[in-house]
């Protein structure tokens, strides 16, 4: 919680960018008192501008989102994978199966993070778009397959357009 507080304090205080947070639609199935916990960090920051939530009620469609995004941050989420696998900058600030992958920038805090956006290298998000392939290619060979994304390009066409 302490990391959200920081992070939605980092973006008041840069007013660069908005900062969208999508709850997970799995949400509505966990503890009232992570709901609870939410729902006080959304009040909390509802007279700010530059900080939206959207609920895990809401129909607005995270992919979306996702393909509108300049930038994607996650506590663990496969929509890293899924940011990733499209070109976007992705952050992870929690723990995930494919945090040793380099599929993403891991942030270690907001120093950090803060640190990571001033310094994107386009070159280093290719890589993540070209790694996140073989975990693609894992899931859907020996791991389980994507249920919500319908990936529109393949590792072939991501090789020709950077070059390799």
């Amino acid at each position: 919680m302490l990391f959200r507080s920081r992070l939605i304090e980092f973006n008041q205080s840069d007013k660069e960018f908005y900062l969208y947070v999508r709850l997970h639609p799995n949400l509505i199935n966990k503890s009232q008192e992570l709901l609870e916990s939410w729902e006080k960090l959304e009040k909390e920051y509802s007279q700010m501008d530059l900080v939206k939530f959207i609920s895990p009620k809401s129909t607005i469609s995270t992919y979306e989102i996702l393909e509108k995004s300049d930038l994607v941050f996650t506590a663990g989420s496969t929509l890293a994978v899924e940011g990733a696998c499209i070109g976007k900058p992705v952050f992870l600030f929690g723990h995930a199966l494919y945090q040793e992958l380099e599929i993403c920038s891991i942030v270690k805090d907001i120093n950090d993070f803060k640190l990571k956006i001033q310094n994107l290298d386009q070159r280093e998000i290719e890589k993540f778009q070209l790694n996140t392939w073989d975990y693609i290619y894992f899931l859907e060979n020996g791991g389980c397959k994507f249920q919500n994304a319908y990936l529109q390009t393949n590792r072939r066409n991501i090789q020709d357009q950077i070059g390799r």
